[in-house]
């Protein structure tokens, strides 16, 4: 199982897969059906089939193994912690249950908090991980406060401030926005866009999700070119980070759609709006029909959006056409 997960975390899933296959195999014979040492193996595997692209196969084994974590070890328990952050995060990347996942990851940080010291990693890994769930979804009141609480532990953790200083620009940045002080809001989220590239390197996700930020910053205020140059970027991450059908790509270029919509360049945009519609179409086959229904909203947006620009290009019969399946998309759904 260990030999398993280093091949696992090479990215290298076809020697990872017989190992992990073989120590769930080993534990069934050897250990009781239902018991923590099986329930690993079961994560194992729930890993492994996120990271090939099988996401509703993953939701099925986290599931699986949190049930049987629950009933063989106690409930402050560091193995059930580890099982609900990754049940939680596995929800999230796949855009489903975001409730739900929320619940999961409560409940790992509060087993963490009782097991681990405040100011230590694996109470600041839950921490950003909620931060992020809350962010994605509008909610800054509930995301910051984490967010900078995780921030500071990495910091003190690594003897810098680096991490908290994004925090801090980035929440300024925000706030700038809102009370419309828009050049002093640029300025803030390009201090915050160079200070996370340089903490953390131009391909991690954290950094993409600021970029998002800022091109959605961008192309409110005019700079549409240039928010088409940062989505791209974030879509080049996202694709590295989460696979090339993760329904987060589809929702993202939706986004660059917009923007190229924006600036004229329609037949871009319909190239854009064209591979988030194939995305979408395998949402349900790829991730599961939960997670679709999670999706449907953008699916129908994203019709919308090519709806009109396959009017506006003379195409009406196409357009009619595409307007009609985003209103049976909610129908249905």
């Amino acid at each position: 199982d260990r030999l398993g997960n280093v091949f696992l975390s090479l990215n290298r899933m076809e020697e990872a897969a017989p190992l992990l296959e073989e120590a769930l195999a080993l534990r069934l014979e050897h250990c009781e059906k239902v018991s923590p040492d099986v329930a690993v193996s079961m994560q194992s595997l729930a890993s492994l089939a996120g990271s090939s692209g099988r996401g509703s196969e993953a939701l099925e084994l986290f599931k699986k193994s949190l049930a049987m974590h629950r009933v063989t070890v106690d409930s402050d328990d560091p193995r059930l912690a580890n099982i609900l952050l990754n049940l939680g995060a596995h929800r999230l990347l796949m855009g489903v249950e975001t409730k739900k996942a929320q619940q999961d990851l409560l409940e790992c940080l509060e087993i963490r908090q009782a097991n681990y010291p405040e100011d230590s990693v694996e109470v600041a890994t839950v921490m950003l991980v909620l931060a992020v769930s809350y962010l994605d979804r509008g909610d800054v009141v509930t995301g910051f406060p984490l967010l900078e609480k995780a921030a500071a532990t990495v910091d003190k953790l690594q003897g810098e401030n680096g991490f908290s200083d994004v925090i801090a620009v980035f929440s300024s940045a925000i706030l700038m926005d809102k009370l419309k002080a828009t050049d002093k809001a640029r300025e803030l989220y390009q201090q915050m866009e160079n200070k996370s590239r340089s903490l953390l390197g131009k391909d991690h996700p954290v950094v993409a999700f600021g970029q998002h930020q800022f091109a959605l910053f961008l192309s409110r205020n005019g700079e549409r070119q240039l928010a088409i140059e940062k989505l791209e970027e974030v879509l080049r991450v996202y694709r590295e980070s989460f696979g090339v059908n993760n329904p987060n790509v589809a929702r993202r270029l939706n986004d660059l759609a917009r923007a190229q919509r924006d600036v004229g360049d329609t037949d871009a945009a319909k190239e854009s709006m064209y591979k988030a519609q194939r995305i979408f179409g395998q949402v349900e086959e790829n991730y599961g029909k939960a997670t679709y229904r999670a999706n449907v909203l953008h699916h129908s947006i994203s019709l919308h959006i090519l709806s009109a620009l396959e009017f506006n290009s003379g195409n009406k019969e196409k357009g009619l056409e595409l307007i009609c399946n985003a209103g049976k998309l909610l129908v249905k759904n």
